[in-house]
């Protein structure tokens, strides 16, 4: 799982912070589960969610996006949607 954080005074970039399987996400956030967002996008490659500041963590943490890979969903994708999305036996 991986999430992004937008762009702080020291940083042209957004920050990305990749996940290792035995970090928490609430060492970041406040939360141990992060609820689906309303505010979503689709690409080719994967599904993404935005959460305006305070809604996971602290103000200063700004506006957190959350990208998700389909390849990491892909026992939870039904094969319509893969065809559709063009990932089918990927």
């Amino acid at each position: 799982m991986h999430f992004c954080l937008p762009n702080c005074s020291l940083c042209t970039k957004w920050h990305v912070y990749h996940l290792k399987n035995e970090e928490k996400i609430s060492e970041h956030i406040f939360t141990e589960t992060i609820p689906i967002s309303d505010n979503f996008l689709l690409t080719s490659k994967g599904i993404g969610f935005s959460y305006l500041p305070n809604e996971l963590g602290a103000y200063a943490l700004g506006e957190v996006f959350l990208y998700i890979p389909f390849k990491e969903l892909d026992t939870y994708l039904k094969p319509e949607f893969k065809q559709l999305i063009g990932i089918m036996g990927q």
